[in-house]
């Protein structure tokens, strides 16, 4: 069962966050963590009144969460395979880059649209905490 199931039959729109802390990635044989948030919101309703409302009801697969975290962790995981720690860390802008068209592939349910909405990179810290959670937001 999903963690956000068990809503009837109501579909759920409310926007939520993957949200990674302390992910540890390998980078030329030193450890980089990451903290990441990948916002996923409802598209708006397009103004064309060609499409009905009834039709356009976006409505959140909780069980594809673990799939799609999953994309997101290999990405990850890949891009630090193919970068120093240093290009890792001074870069940002090709972890969102490699994240965003990761999930283009990723199982995001239709009529949401998913945006890396925050990135932080240090070294890792032995002992440092990990989580990988899903919340909902607004």
């Amino acid at each position: 069962m999903g963690l956000f199931s068990g809503r009837g039959d109501a579909p759920d729109a409310r926007p939520r966050e993957l949200v990674l802390t302390g992910e540890p990635l390998v980078a030329n044989q030193e450890l980089v963590a990451v903290d990441l948030v990948v916002r996923f919101s409802p598209k708006p309703r397009p103004t064309d009144t060609s499409i009905p409302a009834t039709a356009w009801q976006p409505s959140w697969v909780a069980d594809d969460e673990r799939a799609i975290a999953a994309v997101v962790v290999t990405t990850l995981r890949l891009l630090a395979d193919q970068r120093s720690a240093l290009d890792l860390l001074t870069d940002r802008a090709s972890v969102v880059e490699a994240v965003d068209a990761a999930l283009l592939v990723a199982p995001v349910a239709p009529l949401f649209e998913a945006r890396t909405v925050q990135v932080e990179l240090a070294p890792h810290a032995a002992g440092a905490a990990r989580d990988q959670r899903f919340r909902v937001v607004g």
